[in-house]
Formats: structure tokens, C-alpha cells, sequence
């Protein structure tokens, strides 16, 4: 029997959904309509390059480097506020050591002084923090963006310490989720491996990888929560929970 035009359609409809349906089902990370994917944006989309969709929006609120400042925080803050989830936040981490002006310690070879290292951290994260928008910092979850783009010159047990010090600032201002965004790889050659147990966000994954690791431990020693890929020229993010 010859199929109506009205029927070719529901037929069509059918056949697309059965497609998303069994693509989910293999792992793949749902589409940008659904709830559980959102976007990252940060100084390279200013000032105004921003997805058009996503359920949720992080925010990052420095310019590549701790110590920085992203010049459109503002407006991407808007933008995140305007998704149906809450926003995030994130920031650049680092432990340069005394090369840099905000190193809190004098003594020249004080890379590996975990007490300097700690405050450096303590203070890059209240610089970090001040960035978000008036009354927003402590009411959103925050994430620390660590990778070895960044300066670490400092020994494992030093590195460490600095992100102690980010993570017990942030823990200070009341934040309720502090978690740490990184490759198993890059966490290996800055921490020697260190295991905090905070939140995990993976970086570098693709759509058929992302939502496949909700339910795993990550890089750190804490449970995975998000996982960023690449999808319309942004980097995309499945969020598990």
C-alpha cells in the first residue's frame, strides 16, 4: 500500500526517534536541547560569541592565567543565568613560584615551600572569587581549572599544597561544590597523582565518551560530574546529576 504524505511523515518521525534513541543508549552524550548538556565559555568567546543553546552555562570568570581577569564576566554571567540550570563558575589555577609579583614568599628559592604555595593559592582563589558578579561567588558551584599550560614549578607536594589553598578559600566563602577540571595525564605530571577525592570534570572527551563516564571515578579520587567535548564550536559539557 502507497503511503499519504501525512503518513510518510509520522513514519519519518518515527525512524528519527528510534535513531536518537538507540544512539543514546550506546553512550553518546545527549543532544544540545537536553537537559543534563550545557556549554564553557570564557575570555576567548568575549565579547559576545555565545551558544545559542544548552541547559546550563560555567562561567570563566579569569583570562587564562590566575591572577587575570576575564573583561566580559558580566555578560557571560548573563548569559549562563538566562539557561534553565544554575551556573558555574571556574578559574585558572597555577604554582609559579617566586617568578611572579603575587608569589606571597621573598625568598627567591621558595618554589617548593608549601606554605608559600598554599597562600598563593589561597589568595589567586580570593582574586578569583572577587571577579564573579556581586552576590553570586558563594551561591554557585566553582570549578579549578588545572592543566600544565599553566605554571607549576613546584614539586608534587608543593603543587598540592597550592591547591589546598584554592580549595580551602573557596571552602571558606561557603561554596558548596568545589571540583577540578583536568586529564588524568596533566593531573599525573603536576600532582604526582594526588588523590583529594573533589568532584572530577574531564576534559577532552567526544560525544560518544562523555556521558559513559557518569558513574566513574576520576582522575583525583572523586566521582565524575562532568565531562567536556567538543560540539558547534564550543566546548560542550554532560553533566551527571
Amino acid at each position: 500500500m502507497r503511503l499519504g504524505k501525512f503518513s510518510s511523515g509520522l513514519l519519518v518521525a518515527a525512524i528519527a526517534l528510534l535513531s536518537t534513541l538507540v544512539s543514546t543508549s550506546k553512550g553518546e552524550a545527549a543532544g544540545p536541547g537536553s537537559s543534563q548538556t550545557g556549554y564553557d565559555i570564557s575570555y576567548p568567546q568575549c565579547p559576545s560569541n555565545f551558544p545559542r543553546d544548552g541547559a546550563f552555562g560555567i562561567v570563566g570568570v579569569t583570562n587564562g592565567k590566575a591572577f587575570s581577569t576575564n573583561p566580559c564576566v558580566a555578560s557571560k554571567y548573563q548569559w549562563a543565568a538566562g539557561r534553565t540550570r544554575p551556573p558555574a563558575f571556574y578559574m585558572n589555577t597555577a604554582n609559579p613560584g617566586p617568578i611572579t609579583p603575587n608569589w606571597p614568599c621573598a625568598d627567591p628559592n621558595s618554589y617548593n615551600d608549601t606554605s608559600c604555595a598554599y597562600s598563593y593559592g589561597w589568595n589567586a582563589a580570593a582574586y578569583a572569587f572577587g571577579l564573579a558578579p556581586a552576590g553570586t561567588g558563594a551561591t554557585h558551584d566553582w570549578w579549578l581549572d588545572i592543566e600544565t599550560a599553566n605554571s607549576w614549578n613546584g614539586n608534587y607536594t608543593s603543587n598540592q599544597a597550592a591547591i589546598n589553598g584554592f580549595v580551602a578559600y573557596l571552602k571558606g566563602q561557603g561554596v558548596a561544590r568545589v571540583g577540578l577540571y583536568s586529564t588524568a595525564s596533566q593531573w599525573q605530571a603536576i600532582t604526582g597523582g594526588y588523590n583529594p577525592g573533589l568532584p572530577n570534570w574531564i576534559a577532552g572527551n567526544n560525544t560518544k565518551s562523555a556521558s559513559g563516564l557518569c558513574g566513574t571515578i576520576g582522575f583525583s579520587g572523586g566521582q565524575v560530574l562532568l565531562a567536556q567535548y567538543r560540539a558547534k564550536g564550543f566546548d560542550a559539557d554532560y553533566a551527571c546529576f
